[in-house]
C-alpha cells in the first residue's frame, strides 16, 4: 500500500481544520495551533524483530506486539511530516519481509521523508538486509526525502542483482536541494548489479552528499560496475564530499573500489580526500575508475593511499575524464596487462602533482603510469612526483602510446625493473631526472644518480620515498609551478633550491623538542598521563620514551609517532617517579629533548 497519498490527505485535513477556527465571544481570531505532525519526533527501537507498524496513522511506533521495530520506526518517520530521529541500540537487526515496495513494508527500508538514523556504533548496531531471503537491499532513500543522515551502524547483507539494479547496501536518489550524510558507518558484504555497497545518485538540482569515516568492504558488483561505491554527479549538483574513509576488498567487473560518474561542467564543491583504497579487484579498474571532470571543472583527488589493488587493466586508478591527483601514494597495485598504478584512458587528461608512484607491477606495459591512445590519445602532466621501483616489460615507470602526450616537471624516475623508466621520449624540463636514459630527458638529466629510501612513513600521513645524500635531484628543481609544500606538508624549498620529486629533503637535523606538560617535577594522582610537546619543523616523526625511577631506569613505554605532539602513557604504578623524553626524527638525523620527570602518588 502506498502511504504517500494518505500523508498528503492528513496534511490537507489539518490545514483545513486550522483555517476553520472562528471568533468566540467577539474577540480576535484564535491563533492556529501548530500542526501536531510537524514537530520532530524521536523513535527508539526496542526490538530486533522485523515487524511492520500496526497503525501508521497513530503516532506511537508500535508493532502488533507493542514494540518499536526498526521497520516500524521507519514507517512512522515516513508518515510523520518533518525531520525525525530514529535511535537504534546495539544488536543485529535482520530484515525478513520478502518482497519489494517503496513504503518500507516489504524488503528494504524505504526512506521517504527527512530523518536521522543513529545507531550505537558501526560495529555495535548491524542492519542486515538478508538479501538472499528478501531479494532486496538494506536502505533506499527516495527522492521525496529532503534531508537524511545515517550514522553509527553497519549496513550488511543486502542484495539487488537484477539487470540495472543499483545499490546492494544503500541506494540514494537525491531530491532537489536534498542532502544525504553518511558518517561512521560500515558497509560490508552487500551485492548489487551497480554499486555493490553504495549507489549514490547526486544528480539533482542543488543536491549535496557527505560521506566521511566510512568503511566499505567486501561488497560485490560481479557483472557490472562499482563494487564498493558508485557516485553520480549531475550538472547542477551542489557539492560532493568523500573524505577520511576506507574502501577495501571489494570486487566488480569494472571499478572494484570507487566509481565516479559525472555530467557536470562545473562543481560548486567537489572533495575527494583522505581515502585509503586497498585490496579491491576487478577485470578493469580495481581501485578507482573515474569518468568525472572537465577542463573547466577538474576532479581533484588529494591525500589518497591507493595500494594493493589488482585488475587485468588499470590496477590502481583509471581516469576517463579530467583528473588531478595530488599529495597521494599509489603503490603495490598490479595489472595482468597494462597500467598497474595509474591508467589514463583515451581522451583523458591526468595531472600527477606531489605524488609517490612506487612498487606497482604490470605484466604488459606501464607499471607506474600508462597513457593510452585509442582514437584521440590522452594527456599526462607529471609535476613534483617520484615514480620509482615499478615493474613492467616495457615502460616500467611511464608508458606513453603514440598519440598520447606526457610532460614532466621536477620529476624523479628511478629503480625501474624490466623495461626501463620509459618506453619512449617524453617532454621534460631540465629539472626532471632519471637513472637510465629511456625517457630521453637529455644532458645531465639522464643516467643520473638518484638514491632513494625505501617506501615508508617518513613524515606526513602516507608512505613516501626520501632522496638520500648524493641524489642529484636535491636542490635541482624549479620553483616555477612548484607546490608550496611537498607531499608530506613540508615547505619548499629547504635548501638552496627546491628538490625534484614528491619529497623536499630537510638537510639539517631537526631542533630538540620543547616539552610542554606536565611540568618538570609535577606530582599527580593520575595513573595515565598525557605528555605534550611543541611541534618541530621538518620532522618525519617523534619517539617518546618513558622510564621508571631515573633517566637510565627501566623502560616502561616506547611510542613511535608521525606528526602527533601528544601521547597518553600506559597505566603507571603509584609511588614512583617517571622520566620521559621526546626525540624528533628528521631526514638528516635526530634530536633529543631534555629529560623531565613526574611523580605518580
Amino acid at each position: 500500500m502506498d502511504l504517500r497519498p494518505v500523508r498528503a490527505l492528513v496534511r490537507a485535513i489539518t490545514a483545513s481544520a486550522a483555517a476553520a477556527l472562528v471568533v468566540i465571544g467577539g474577540g480576535s481570531p484564535l491563533a492556529a495551533p501548530p500542526m501536531a505532525l510537524a514537530a520532530s519526533v524521536t523513535y527508539r527501537v526496542n526490538t530486533t524483530a522485523d515487524t511492520a507498524d500496526a497503525d501508521v496513522g497513530s503516532s506511537p511506533c508500535r508493532d502488533a506486539h507493542g514494540k518499536c521495530s526498526l521497520r516500524a520506526a521507519v514507517m512512522q518517520a515516513n508518515f510523520h511530516v518533518g525531520a525525525d530521529t530514529i535511535v537504534i541500540p546495539k544488536g543485529t537487526f535482520k530484515l525478513t519481509r520478502k518482497g519489494r515496495d517503496d513504503v518500507a513494508v516489504l524488503g528494504d527500508l524505504d526512506i521517504t521523508d527527512s530523518v536521522t538514523i543513529r545507531g550505537a556504533g558501526a560495529t555495535a548496531t548491524i542492519v542486515d538486509g538478508n538479501g538472499s531471503v528478501t531479494g532486496d537491499r538494506v536502505f533506499e532513500v527516495l527522492a521525496s526525502a529532503p534531508k537524511v543522515t545515517i550514522t553509527g551502524l553497519a549496513i550488511r547483507g543486502g542484495k539487488r542483482v537484477g539487470s540495472f539494479d543499483m545499490g546492494g547496501g544503500l541506494l540514494w536518489s537525491a531530491a532537489p536541494s536534498g542532502s544525504l550524510t553518511l558518517t561512521s558507518i560500515n558497509v560490508t558484504g552487500n551485492t548489487g548489479y551497480y554499486g555493490g555497497g553504495l549507489y549514490l545518485d547526486a544528480d539533482a538540482n542543488g543536491a549535496s552528499l557527505t560521506v566521511s569515516h566510512v568503511l566499505v568492504s567486501g561488497n560485490k558488483a560481479p557483472t557490472a560496475a562499482a563494487g564498493g561505491i558508485a557516485i553520480n554527479i549531475g550538472p547542477t549538483t551542489l557539492s560532493v564530499s568523500l573524505t577520511n574513509s576506507r574502501i577495501r576488498g571489494n570486487t566488480a567487473y569494472e571499478g572494484g573500489g570507487l566509481y565516479l560518474q559525472s555530467s557536470a561542467s562545473a562543481f560548486a564543491t567537489m572533495t575527494v580526500a583522505g581515502l585509503q583504497i586497498d585490496g579491491n579487484k576487478a577485470s578493469v579498474s580495481a581501485g578507482i575508475e573515474s569518468h568525472a571532470g572537465t577542463s573547466s571543472a577538474a576532479l581533484r583527488l588529494t591525500n589518497l593511499y591507493v595500494h594493493g589493488n589488482a585488475a587485468s587493466l588499470g590496477g590502481g586508478i583509471t581516469n576517463y575524464g579530467y583528473m588531478e591527483l595530488r599529495g597521494s601514494t599509489v603503490s603495490g597495485n598490479t595489472a595482468s596487462t597494462n597500467g598497474a598504478g595509474v591508467f589514463g584512458e583515451d581522451s583523458s587528461t591526468t595531472y600527477l602533482v606531489n605524488d609517490t608512484i612506487s612498487g606497482n607491477v604490470a605484466a604488459g606495459q606501464g607499471g607506474g603510469v600508462f597513457s593510452d591512445t585509442f582514437i584521440h590519445g590522452s594527456a599526462l602532466a607529471v609535476i613534483d612526483t617520484t615514480i620509482a621501483g615499478n615493474t613492467a616489460p616495457s615502460g616500467a615507470g611511464i608508458y606513453r602510446t603514440s598519440a598520447a602526450t606526457a610532460s614532466l616537471l621536477n620529476v624523479l624516475l628511478a629503480n625501474a625493473a624490466g623495461g626501463g623508466n620509459c618506453n619512449t621520449t617524453l617532454t621534460a624540463s631540465t629539472t626532471s631526472f632519471e637513472d637510465d636514459a629511456t625517457c630521453g630527458l637529455g644532458g645531465g638529466s639522464d643516467n643520473a644518480t638518484l638514491p632513494l629510501s625505501s617506501l615508508g612513513l617518513h613524515g606526513g600521513s602516507l608512505p613516501t620515498r626520501v632522496p638520500l645524500a648524493g641524489n642529484v635531484g636535491i636542490d635541482a628543481g624549479t620553483t616555477l609551478g612548484d607546490p608550496a609544500v611537498d607531499q608530506r606538508g613540508i615547505a619548499r624549498p629547504q635548501g638552496a633550491g627546491t628538490d625534484a620529486g614528491a619529497v623536499e629533503v630537510c638537510q639539517a637535523k631537526p631542533s630538540a623538542p620543547a616539552l610542554s606538560k606536565p611540568s618538570n617535577g609535577a606530582s599527580t594522582k593520575l595513573r595515565r598521563i598525557t605528555l605534550t610537546w611543541k611541534a618541530v619543523t621538518c620532522v618525519e616523526g617523534y619517539k617518546v620514551v618513558v622510564r621508571r625511577k631515573s633517566a637510565t631506569g627501566t623502560i616502561v613505554q616506547t611510542v613511535a609517532l608521525t606528526q602527533s605532539t601528544r601521547v597518553l602513557t600506559v597505566t603507571l604504578a603509584r609511588g614512583y617517579t617517571y622520566y620521559w623524553r621526546v626525540t624528533a626524527i628528521g631526514d638528516r638525523g635526530a634530536a633529543n629533548s631534555v629529560w623531565r620527570h613526574v611523580h605518580v602518588s
